[in-house]
């Protein structure tokens, strides 16, 4: 049987030299066969190299860059791949503010506004840095709206019920105050 797989494997040798790279996965396996190792070898040969992604950028969003003093945000970080694909790193990333007595910011990416003015947030991943400038405004509170999912329909005891607070500034701007733990 060793005299088949060893003719065998010269002969999808053979073809792979002509020019015939499909049968590259065949012929690594005949030849593990051949050594008594039950065959083996990549089933999957990649010309060129390797097809791991590289970590090609890392940026932060924030639902505001802008954002009332006193309130809070939720910042997230994302890592970009030389493949096109994207992971979310918000809690792996170094975070770190140029100024925290203007925007403070804690290592789950959550940036307060502790004074009015501008500061850079900045992460650091794997070698990789990236900034967002946040701005912190003076505009007071004027109201606060909450909305909850099914809102007209009774609420039995016992029940609870998803809702929104969103704040309402002196400026015009709004912003969502739902996970801010400074809304009471």
């Amino acid at each position: 049987m060793n005299a088949f797989v060893l003719r065998a494997a010269l002969l999808l040798f053979s073809a792979m030299l002509s020019g015939s790279c499909a049968a590259w996965p065949a012929f690594t396996a005949a030849a593990g066969l051949a050594a008594g190792t039950g065959g083996g070898g990549s089933l999957f040969f990649m010309p060129g190299g390797s097809s791991e992604s590289v970590l090609s950028s890392i940026e932060i969003t924030a639902p505001s860059p802008t954002f009332a003093k006193t309130t809070t945000q939720a910042l997230r970080a994302t890592a970009l791949f030389s493949n096109g694909t994207h992971s979310d790193i918000t809690a792996d990333a170094l975070w770190s503010s140029s100024d925290s007595s203007i925007v403070s910011v804690l290592p789950d990416g959550t940036a307060t506004a502790v004074n009015t003015g501008s500061a850079t947030i900045t992460i650091t991943y794997s070698g990789k840095t990236g900034q967002l400038v946040l701005t912190a405004s003076s505009a007071p509170l004027t109201s606060l709206n909450i909305s909850c999912v099914n809102q007209a329909s009774a609420l039995p005891v016992g029940v609870t019920r998803a809702c929104t607070a969103t704040g309402n500034f002196a400026d015009g701007s709004t912003q969502d105050l739902t996970s801010d733990p400074n809304t009471v």
